[in-house]
């Protein structure tokens, strides 16, 4: 989505045109989690909602060189430098291994590999105007930390980075994710990713996630929890994201967040 809006191929907005029911990409259908459909959903409600067949309109829109182009700007398929031992580059396929399928699956997550630090690289990218900084292990944080030293690149525009977070906010406070708390703004999404096992994805299986930000508009941290297989649900709104709100409330006290002082 971020990719989609820094090219200007959509707006948050844009209407999909093909959200009223499953599509077909060859002999291959496509259907929304849920098996349910709205149509006229704008692009927000479309990351509200997880919609699968929405995010491939998405992909569609933003075609094959640039979608893999925004893969690698945000730093999928290869090592984040982070200093730690025996980092793994995820998985990303060549572009000539590249299809219609392919890309229409990727753009809601599946058909390729990536690690949890490189998820946090990415999502921090959007917290931080677009920039993706070099992850770091330190000991401390303090007045004497440099951060024009800091190893940044630009991925998407801070416009972007701005329009996404703002639809972030809105995946929250327009959804069923349980977070209550007003006076502080999260940025954030869920992730249900099925367990590919013995050469197809086992339904019943999944990593369930969420990854945010927050204050979502002066971002003092980034966090992912990830579970696997959970078993109470297999959605990520339902373990993770709860999960997530519990540590930031106790980020929050710690770091005496509230924006609205």
């Amino acid at each position: 989505m971020a990719a989609a809006l820094d090219q200007k191929v959509v707006t948050p907005e844009t209407v999909c045109p093909i959200c009223d029911g499953p599509v077909r990409i060859g002999e291959h259908e496509i259907k929304t989690w849920n098996n349910e459909y709205q149509p006229n959903s704008n692009m927000r409600q479309v990351l509200e909602r997880s919609d699968n067949v929405g995010l491939v309109f998405v992909g569609q829109s933003l075609g094959k060189k640039f979608f893999l182009d925004y893969l690698d700007r945000f730093g999928f398929g290869q090592k984040t430098g982070i200093d730690l031992q025996a980092e793994a580059t995820g998985t990303v396929k060549k572009p000539s291994q590249w299809y219609d399928f392919e890309l229409a699956t990727a753009t809601f997550g599946q058909g390729f590999g990536v690690t949890p630090i490189q998820i946090v690289q990415a999502v921090g990218a959007l917290a931080n105007g677009g920039y993706l900084i070099k992850p770091q292990i330190v000991e401390t944080i303090d007045d004497r930390l440099q951060t024009e030293k800091i190893n940044k690149k630009a991925v998407i525009s801070p416009e972007t980075a701005a329009t996404i977070t703002e639809m972030m906010v809105g995946v929250i406070k327009n959804s069923s994710i349980p977070w209550t708390d007003g006076q502080v703004e999260i940025a954030g999404k869920t992730g249900t990713a099925q367990i590919f096992i013995n050469g197809q994805y086992d339904p019943n299986k999944t990593i369930a996630s969420f990854v945010g930000f927050a204050p979502a508009y002066k971002p003092e941290f980034v966090m992912l929890v990830v579970l696997f297989e959970p078993s109470a649900s297999v959605w990520g709104s339902r373990t993770a994201a709860p999960i997530w709100f519990d540590i930031a409330e106790e980020i929050f006290l710690i770091k005496s967040i509230n924006p609205r002082n």
